[in-house]
C-alpha cells in the first residue's frame, strides 16, 4: 500500500490502491478513490466490479446493486457479475438466490475462484468441511486465505503434515504477514 500511496498520481495508481485498502479492509479509503473513479469513468467494467465489491464491503448494498444491475448488461465477465450478485444477496441475507447466481458463475467458468473461495467459505461455515476443501482444492492458485482456510480444514481432520505444508507455502510467499 505504501508503494501505492507514494505513486505518481494515475487513474491505475487509484484503481490499484483502491483494490488494496478494499484487500486491507480499510474500505473509507477505498471508497473515497472508487468513487472518483466511477464518476470519471461509470461504464469500465473493471471500476464498476471494484466498486460494487468496495460498496458491498462496506455495507453500501442498494448503491451496488443499482451498479450491478448497470453492469449486468456488460457481455464480458459474466461470471464475475453473477459472482457478485451472489455478495449481494448473501449480504442482504437472501442464501438462496446467493448461491443460485454462484452456481450461475460457475456454469459461465467452473474454476472461477472468488466463486470457489466464497463458496467454500460457506461451506465451512455451515460445517460441511468435506465440501469446502472439495471447493478450495479446485482453486487452481490459491491464495494466502485459502491456503490458511485449508489448513485450519486439514488440522480439524487431524491432517497435521497437510497443514503444515498449507501454512509453509503461506509463509514462503509472505514471510513477515
Amino acid at each position: 500500500i505504501t508503494t501505492l500511496e507514494n505513486a505518481h498520481t494515475s487513474k491505475d495508481r487509484d484503481y490499484f490502491l483502491a483494490l488494496a485498502y478494499n484487500d486491507a479492509g480499510q474500505y473509507g479509503k477505498a471508497g473515497e478513490l472508487i468513487n472518483k473513479l466511477y464518476r470519471d469513468m461509470p461504464d469500465e467494467l473493471p471500476v464498476m466490479l471494484a466498486y460494487v465489491d468496495i460498496k458491498i464491503k462496506s455495507g453500501d448494498v442498494e448503491d451496488a446493486l443499482a451498479v450491478l444491475q448497470k453492469a449486468k448488461k456488460d457481455v464480458r465477465n459474466k461470471a464475475d457479475i453473477h459472482y457478485y450478485f451472489g455478495l449481494y444477496y448473501e449480504h442482504m441475507g437472501k442464501y438462496q438466490e446467493s448461491d443460485k447466481e454462484y452456481q450461475n458463475a460457475l456454469r459461465i467458468e467452473n474454476d472461477h475462484a472468488p466463486t470457489l473461495f466464497r463458496m467454500a467459505y460457506n461451506a465451512d461455515l455451515n460445517g460441511s468441511e468435506e465440501t469446502a476443501m472439495e471447493l478450495y482444492q479446485r482453486i487452481r492458485r490459491p491464495t494466502r486465505n485459502v491456503l490458511i482456510n485449508m489448513g485450519i480444514l486439514y488440522e480439524d481432520k487431524g491432517n497435521f503434515a497437510m497443514a503444515r505444508a498449507c501454512y509453509h507455502k503461506v509463509l514462503n510467499v509472505i514471510p513477515n504477514d
